[in-house]
């Protein structure tokens, strides 16, 4: 799905290949994507267990991300001890997105630094 619609989900203008190649080199399962849209998306609430979750939990998402937005807000708030991160200009795999790999990998480094001097 992602990389037939790699195209309609990234910024206008931003290079598509390194993520498409990212995905392709990944391969695919027919068999376990059918298996997990059939018989596991449709029951998949994961939200009422995040409160269980007791350690300082990183919510990272890209500013274009399908799943960030009000998602990731929704994830947060479910969390006992949440830090928000949003990479600007990210889509939904800002380390696979050249001009995201760095804020990307900064909001992950200050999060854990956050974590080690706590």
């Amino acid at each position: 799905l992602y990389a037939r619609a790699i195209a309609v989900m990234v910024p206008p203008g931003e290079d598509i290949a390194p993520l498409r190649d990212a995905l392709r080199a990944a391969g695919t399962n027919a068999d376990a994507v059918r298996h997990f849209n059939e018989r596991v998306a449709g029951e998949m609430d994961l939200l009422p267990l995040l409160e269980r979750i007791e350690a300082p939990t990183l919510v990272l998402a890209g500013e274009h991300d399908p799943f960030g937005g009000p998602t990731a807000d929704q994830v947060a708030e479910a969390l006992p001890h949440p830090t928000v991160a949003i990479v600007h200009g990210a889509d939904h795999f800002p380390f696979l997105e050249p001009r995201a790999r760095v804020p990307w990998s900064q909001a992950v480094l200050e999060f854990l630094a956050l974590r080690a001097r706590a």
